[in-house]
């Protein structure tokens, strides 16, 4: 029986451990070129806002209208957006302390957010921000190839036996688009369909989803011991318009929880509905174990190596 598979990009059909990475070199360059901390200051900072992360990851990440979207253990790209908000925070006072443990004087990060705004970055996070955009122009000019031939091979195969396909990302249209086309899959711009488009024989995509996007009103979801803020309005839209039977995604408070709130509090709405983790080298301990225990009532849940087994 044809699915409708509604699936994330990154990380799902890339490996993102280069790009991520890539992220960091160009986000730790910049804070070197636009403040006075030094390649030596800037290093430590980057090590104590590590040290902090692995101590309460569950304390830190991605930051959206004051508030954790993602946690920062959840993925490589999440880190820095978590690295930018600690840095934010401890230049305003209100940090963990990481300066302090780089041995920096905490007033210097706030002169260094002064110099920053000077330069027209609102903040550190903004700077993590743009060394992501320049890092996706990278990988549009050829410099990174993040996609995996076994994607590929498990879209192409999803759309020839009939199933809906549809590709959900934060990341752009354009961008998903053009490592689809690298790799032979045959993709179409779908960013304002959903309400009665569907498949044509090829993977529908609906880039820029703002899945990170909060509401005003804060709703809490607690699973595998942790509590995650479902009130992701535009996500939402997209999910009801959709309707799908699967959901996949790598990150568990972003792709994963949503639907499985849905699940639960609208039953006959999303009935019997598939979601599956993309487990990673990255993904935590907390998110595999929960996905591979299988232990949802109201939803079908499981932590995948592999696509195959996303219509097995």
């Amino acid at each position: 029986m044809p699915l409708r598979i509604l699936s994330d990009f990154d990380g799902v059909f890339t490996e993102p451990s280069a790009e991520a990475g890539r992220v960091r070199e160009h986000f730790r360059d910049a804070l070197v070129r636009l403040t006075r901390l030094g390649p030596d200051g800037v290093d430590r900072l980057f090590e104590a806002a590590d040290r902090e992360i692995a101590a309460r990851p569950g304390k830190h990440g991605w930051i959206e209208s004051g508030r954790i979207t993602a946690f920062a253990d959840e993925d490589l790209f999440i880190r820095n957006n978590a690295l930018a908000a600690i840095f934010d925070a401890e230049a305003e006072g209100t940090g963990p302390g990481v300066a302090h443990a780089a041995g920096i004087d905490p007033a210097e990060l706030a002169r260094a957010l002064e110099g920053l705004r000077a330069e027209g970055f609102p903040a550190f996070t903004g700077v993590a921000q743009w060394a992501f955009v320049e890092t996706t122009r990278e990988t549009r000019e050829g410099k990174h190839d993040p996609m995996e031939p076994d994607s590929a091979r498990a879209l192409r195969g999803w759309v020839e036996a009939g199933h809906d396909v549809v590709v959900v990302s934060n990341s752009g249209t354009d961008r998903v688009l053009d490592l689809l086309a690298r790799s032979g899959v045959d993709a179409a711009n779908d960013e304002w369909g959903g309400a009665g488009t569907r498949a044509a024989g090829h993977v529908r995509v609906r880039g820029g989803a703002r899945k990170f996007q909060l509401g005003a009103t804060p709703a809490a979801l607690a699973a595998a011991g942790r509590e995650m803020d479902v009130s992701r309005p535009t996500y939402e839209k997209i999910l009801r318009e959709e309707r799908p039977d699967a959901v996949i995604g790598d990150v568990f408070s972003l792709d994963l929880a949503l639907p499985l709130h849905l699940a639960r509090s609208e039953p006959a709405a999303f009935p019997g509905l598939r979601l599956y983790l993309r487990a990673r080298h990255y993904t935590p301990a907390w998110s595999r174990e929960w996905f591979a225990a299988g232990g949802e009532g109201t939803a079908r849940v499981a932590a995948i190596e592999s696509l195959d087994r996303v219509c097995g």
